[in-house]
């Protein structure tokens, strides 16, 4: 009896194995997504986006900003951890300059920040509802009256998004 324990042992230790992978419930699930929120007359140089939330950097191209909602162009939605920081990067070229600008958020699951990005003259943009943080990027040099990118972030649930 005591040879077979050891035995009977390593037999339910090997039930313990975690099960396999499931997928990911909205409840768990954080995204990310880009939106070029200059306006027509302002639709100059090329936008472009990264963002690193620790699994490597990911790179939003400026042929991925394409009509998809709120009339926008905006990016996909790009899953990113739940825990945790994710670094944004915003750049614009033009004419040989690019203008860059980093910032980091917070990750939490049930999560979809949306990153505005605006063209204007220094002022943020009037109206945002629902931002919950900023960053005026000045650029390398003014097109025009235009001197800055400026980004503004919010989010909402995925599970329970806001009504469009």
């Amino acid at each position: 009896m005591t040879r077979l324990l050891p035995a009977a042992s390593l037999l339910l230790a090997g039930c313990a194995v975690a099960p396999p992978p499931q997928p990911v419930a909205a409840e768990q699930r954080s995204e990310i997504v880009f939106y070029d929120y200059r306006t027509p007359d302002r639709r100059i140089g090329e936008l472009a986006a990264r963002f690193d939330d620790g699994s490597g950097e990911r790179v939003v191209p400026p042929a991925e900003f394409r009509l998809r909602e709120w009339g926008f162009p905006s990016s996909a939605n790009y899953p990113t951890r739940s825990a945790g920081t994710v670094r944004v990067t915003v750049s614009l070229r033009h004419a040989d300059q690019v203008s860059e600008g980093s910032f980091d958020l917070p990750l939490q699951p049930d999560w979809r920040h949306g990153i505005a990005i605006h063209l204007t003259g220094g002022e943020p943009p009037e109206g945002c509802m629902g931002c919950m943080g900023g960053k005026a990027i000045p650029l390398a040099a003014p097109i025009g009256r235009l001197t800055t990118l400026f980004v503004a972030w919010g989010g909402s649930s995925i599970s329970h998004p806001l009504p469009s």
